[in-house]
């Protein structure tokens, strides 16, 4: 950090920008350096309102550091590259169960398969292991890598790739679905899965965090669950076994809002708050309606 700070103390940016490029950078000093300057070029007023927009895509990487990236990529067989592209979709971190049924499963790889392009990977030192046994966890050597993979894919093999990720999870926690909804949820959102997929593993994701008063991390999940139960409705037909189904998610709508205005107001937010309780009371009108 020491360096690193050095290297960009010449350039004034946000703190908030400082801490992106420490985080991204994960203490190499080259791609610090980079990633400072791309800032300060895209951003020469450097606010706190016009240098956010600059880190919002990391396809927009300085080309020095993709360059430097695709060199060391270029070190590997073509199998790995895209193993390591498809992983990259889960994140600096993965668990080899994971990236062996998401390789296993759609494709002519075996097991024995997936471990040798693993331990090339390994080797080259772009991902580093941990663990023993079925418990095996492998991190991917530079945060960096993982955002230039992951914009490498296509957006149709990402949401393919995502999707894919949502159902092996899935699975996993079939028996104890609180403990991975959240990240089934991120994946099914990026994967651009069915709405009401989507309510149910986000609603689940903001119960647990609700539960554990973890109340921002509550917020989002119950906006996104909120934002595709609308979505649903939307599409609904007037038909009588579609008014039944409209009745089941308005109902689910109506917990969504309580559950996300008190999230809200327990956050302090009180004006934002009451919007969110008067359309809660929108909701058990229209409800009411239905029933009666």
């Amino acid at each position: 950090d020491a360096a690193i700070n050095t290297l960009i103390a010449g350039i004034q940016l946000p703190e908030h920008v400082v801490q992106d490029i420490r985080e991204r950078a994960a203490g190499n000093p080259f791609f610090a350096e980079e990633l400072a300057y791309s800032y300060s070029v895209a951003s020469p007023s450097t606010n706190e309102h016009t240098a956010q927009p600059a880190r919002k895509k990391s396809s927009s990487l300085p080309h020095s550091i993709a360059a430097a990236l695709d060199q060391r990529m270029s070190k590997l067989s073509r199998d790995c590259q895209q193993l390591l592209g498809n992983a990259a979709i889960l994140g600096g971190s993965f668990e080899f169960s994971l990236i062996r049924s998401m390789e296993i499963n759609n494709s002519a790889s075996d097991e024995d398969t997936v471990l040798d392009l693993l331990d090339e990977a390994l080797q080259s030192g772009v991902l580093t292991e941990e663990g023993r046994g079925a418990r095996v966890n492998y991190h991917f050597w530079q945060p960096l890598l993982v955002s230039h993979l992951y914009d490498g894919l296509s957006a149709t093999r990402r949401a393919l790739l995502h999707r894919r990720a949502a159902d092996i999870l899935r699975q996993s926690y079939a028996n104890r679905e609180a403990e991975g909804a959240a990240t089934i949820t991120h994946h099914l959102v990026a994967g651009g899965a069915e709405p009401q997929q989507i309510v149910r593993y986000a609603t689940i994701a903001g119960d647990r965090a609700y539960a554990l008063s973890a109340y921002p991390e509550a917020e989002r999940y119950y906006r996104i669950a909120t934002e595709n139960v609308r979505s649903v409705l939307a599409v609904s037909q007037p038909t009588i076994a579609h008014d039944a189904i409209d009745q089941e998610n308005q109902a689910r709508m109506a917990h969504l809002l309580e559950q996300l205005g008190e999230c809200i107001r327990i956050q302090g937010n009180y004006e934002e708050a009451r919007r969110v309780y008067e359309q809660l009371l929108q909701e058990r009108s229209a409800l009411q309606v239905h029933v009666s």
